[in-house]
């Protein structure tokens, strides 16, 4: 799903031939700019580094061919985004303070090293360099909120202080309307609320958790978490929902309704099932709604779902 403030994604390294026998911790800080030394023995110390799916030693020596993975962001210096106008960047609102924009599937929001391309953020910086003072971190480029890499759909950027502050707060206290389609598995009963804490999953770092899934130790920093869905449309096995959340934290769709047994259309980590064509999962962030701090307009955004979503729906019946 999506995080406000937080997206984990896992950095993938392969081990060249010239770097046989470097250490593990300073093979990191060679390959992952900014991090340091400091930074690099910390992450090994959380667990967040495994060399060919296995957690290592900072001392351990690599060899050429195997791959180290780091799971969730670097601590490093900030920094700005590069500028990237390749990036599609489709803007559905603008105005002296913010932006509403639609993010496709498989782009990530923001770059996690200074030398990286291809983000929502370098497209956002490349057309709105004033927006990078504006975000919770300059490398965000003005983001107030965040979609998965493979979830699809609206977020509001700061364009200025007043903005990312205004918005900011209205995320916070829940007067932004923030809804969702999903396909996800079985017959789903709407409405109804889903009131499960959510936090990190202590044997797996790719994943979050229902609290009430776990044994005591299972789960790390649980956080409250409210999921409302508001209609389902049922075909077959499938159905189709539209959700509200409030303040979201990482995934928390997505988990949720695997909580329920009825994870997401595509979203294998969470148990969901694969869908021969489609390389994604079928979460889409389709309207905001909110009044516009300045004005006092009503606003309300729509977006509509990817050709790549229609397609499922079509053959699962519902077109």
């Amino acid at each position: 799903m999506m995080d406000d403030r937080g997206e984990g994604r896992a950095l993938e390294l392969m081990v060249e031939a010239d770097e046989a026998g470097l250490r593990l911790d300073v093979f990191l800080v060679k390959r992952v700019e900014g991090l340091g030394r400091a930074g690099a023995k910390r992450v090994i110390a959380e667990g967040r580094v495994r060399v060919d799916g296995r957690v290592r030693r900072k001392g351990a020596m690599l060899s050429p061919g195997e791959t180290v993975s780091l799971e969730g962001e670097p601590e490093i210096a900030e920094f700005d985004p590069l500028p990237d106008e390749a990036i599609p960047l489709r803007v559905v609102f603008e105005d002296e303070d913010f932006l509403v924009v639609d993010k496709p599937a498989g782009v990530p929001c923001h770059p996690l090293r200074p030398s990286e391309r291809g983000t929502l953020a370098n497209a956002i910086a490349a057309r709105y360099p004033e927006a990078i003072p504006h975000g919770h971190h300059r490398r965000e480029a003005g983001l107030l909120q965040r979609l998965d890499n493979q979830t699809s759909g609206l977020l509001l950027v700061a364009r200025s202080l007043r903005g990312f502050e205004e918005l900011g707060r209205m995320l916070a206290t829940g007067a932004v309307d923030k809804r969702y389609k999903a396909l996800c598995v079985g017959a789903v009963r709407a409405p109804q609320r889903i009131d499960l804490d959510v936090g990190h999953d202590a044997r797996d770092r790719r994943k979050m958790r229902a609290v009430t899934e776990l044994e005591a130790g299972e789960v790390r920093h649980p956080r409250q978490a409210t999921t409302e869905i508001l209609h389902s449309e049922v075909r077959g096995d499938r159905s189709l929902v539209e959700l509200r959340v409030r303040a979201a934290r990482r995934h928390q769709v997505r988990v949720h309704l695997a909580a329920l047994g009825h994870p997401l259309v595509g979203d294998t980590l969470y148990g969901g099932p694969a869908i021969e064509g489609l390389d994604r999962h079928f979460l889409h962030a389709s309207a905001l709604s909110f009044r516009h701090f300045r004005t006092g307009e009503e606003l309300a955004f729509a977006s509509p779902l990817p050709p790549e979503l229609e397609d499922v729906l079509a053959a699962a019946g519902f077109r």
